[in-house]
């Protein structure tokens, strides 16, 4: 689930990042370079390099983007700490009717924030990132994506001549197949 969060989105989105979000998860499950996930696998022993036929591999279903939502009746924090990140993802499995513990076992909200609007770290340290929290709904995971065309060449921009977006998909298809 892709959760644009904040009304600062409202109006705002000089790099376009919301519609390249969308297109991208929405088109990136089934695909073949998202097929590069299916050699992890979990269930086997620690320190397994190889499935080999073990465990359950991961898959590569298509049509992996469930659903948007444009949280922006008021405005999120403009350094949004992790709790409150977490809280955002509470609140998403809430909107998107995921309050039981196994609706949440395999799902994951992105929660981008808008330009201007990122947590402690960002461009420096980390690009986006992903964690989980613990509710009433179950183990919920997240990302942590901000605006990533803010940290230009730092999260992508212009990666091998590929545009000043470029780093948009690169970063998010990190985290989506991590």
């Amino acid at each position: 689930y892709l959760v644009l969060w904040g009304s600062q989105w409202n109006n705002n989105d000089p790099s376009g990042e919301a519609s390249i979000l969308q297109s991208f998860l929405g088109g990136v499950g089934g695909s073949s370079w998202l097929n590069s996930v299916t050699q992890y696998c979990q269930g086997v022993a620690s320190g397994t390099t190889y499935c080999n036929g073990a465990g359950t591999p991961a898959g590569n279903p298509s049509g992996i983007l469930y659903g948007v939502w444009y949280d922006n009746a008021s405005a999120a924090p403009s350094r949004p700490k992790q709790s409150q990140l977490a809280a955002e993802a509470v609140r998403a499995a809430q909107y998107f009717g995921n309050t039981a513990a196994g609706s949440n076992n395999s799902t994951q909200y992105v929660i981008a924030t808008a330009t201007g609007n990122s947590a402690s770290g960002f461009k420096t340290q980390y690009c986006a990132y992903h964690s989980s929290t613990s509710s009433s709904y179950g183990n919920v995971a997240y990302t942590n994506l901000p605006y990533i065309t803010d940290a230009g060449s730092s999260c992508g921009a212009n990666f091998n001549g590929l545009g000043a977006n470029a780093g948009i998909t690169i970063v998010e298809g990190h985290e989506a197949a991590e």
